[in-house]
């Protein structure tokens, strides 16, 4: 039989520590009303790209501006009452009493024009941080009570993503250290990150710790809500035996492979060919490689393609993978 072959050498290895989780942008809002009123303008369009303090919608503030004029008004009043009231006091020809009313009155005033400036202020709604607005869900006309959603708001320049771990594997996490994000939506490609902060308590029910870690996004290609696959890369590096992961098989008893061995030599004078099947044990699996723990012994030749046909013994010769039918998926029984 035909078979493509590899020869098993020391190679260094990277380990990791899988997880999964949700990503989050770094910053996500409902933008609501904080006051009641009737929409007068709306300043956005539905998937706008907006700035910190962007005016995204003004409600009717007819009401307040004339009380504010009312007020602002009769201030000078109260002031030159209030300074004459000082006046009289000083001279003794006013009771201290008047002087106190004078001056509440003034202050009254002024803090009632602060207050309807406030007011004023809060019936424009504005964007509270650089972001990227979803659909717009208010009209022009409409009432809004306080709370009402306006739009939502998300800042896509970094992601944010929390996922647990193991205790056992706490004591190889470290802040600053790397992670590696895959998502469906870009599954051949890996996003790198940074883990940023490890929550102090491990859950007593679960045994497991929360961790976090962002991700930069400055092409905005990572959205909120999407599910991410994640790799924690540990610092130190090792030397493993490694064979793709298609020279494994799998079945109800185990984990095997075929080992090209070389016998007498033939009628041409070159060593015969079989292959014998060899239990392994398998470890971590990394970008189609998996770790052989177990059964293999450096400068091993192994079958990689054209095993689905073989049998214990059988005799094999060495070909190229592109005489072989391919075989991208690993079997399992």
């Amino acid at each position: 039989m035909p078979v493509a072959t590899i020869v098993v050498k020391e190679q260094p290895w990277t380990s990791t520590i899988p997880a999964i989780g949700l990503l989050a942008s770094v910053r996500g809002v409902d933008v609501s009303a904080a006051t009641a009123g009737l929409v007068r303008n709306i300043a956005f369009d539905s998937g706008a790209k907006v700035t910190a303090g962007q005016v995204l919608v003004e409600l009717d503030t007819s009401v307040e501006q004339a009380e504010l004029r009312s007020s602002e008004a009769d201030l000078p009043r109260l002031d030159a009452e209030y300074a004459r009231q000082r006046d009289l006091t000083a001279r003794g020809f006013a009771a201290q009493a008047k002087l106190q009313e004078a001056r509440a009155g003034y202050e009254a005033q002024v803090a009632r024009i602060a207050a309807l400036r406030a007011l004023i202020e809060r019936r424009v709604i504005t964007a509270p941080f650089d972001g990227v607005l979803g659909i717009r869900l208010v009209d022009k006309g409409q009432y809004l009570q306080p709370g009402t959603r306006i739009a939502n708001l998300q800042d896509l320049s970094a992601m944010r993503v929390r996922f647990i771990v193991s205790q056992r594997d706490l004591a190889h996490i470290t802040v600053g250290q790397t992670v590696r994000v895959t998502v469906d939506a870009y599954a051949d490609q890996a996003f790198a990150g940074a883990i940023t902060a490890i929550e102090p308590q491990v859950d007593v029910q679960s045994g497991v710790v929360q961790i976090q870690a962002e991700i930069p996004n400055a092409d905005s290609r990572l959205r909120p809500g999407m599910f991410a696959r994640l790799e924690i890369v540990l610092p130190e590096q090792k030397n493993v035996l490694a064979v793709p992961v298609v020279a494994v098989s799998y079945n109800l008893y185990g984990e095997s492979l075929y080992v090209v061995r070389e016998g007498k030599p033939g009628a041409d004078g070159k060593p015969t060919l079989t292959v014998e099947r060899v239990t392994v044990k398998t470890g971590e699996q990394q970008d189609g490689q998996v770790v052989i723990v177990e059964g293999l012994k450096a400068n091993d030749r192994v079958v990689t393609l054209g095993q689905l046909r073989l049998q214990n013994g059988a005799a094999v010769t060495l070909a190229d993978d592109a005489a072989l039918p391919p075989r991208t998926t690993l079997p399992r029984y």
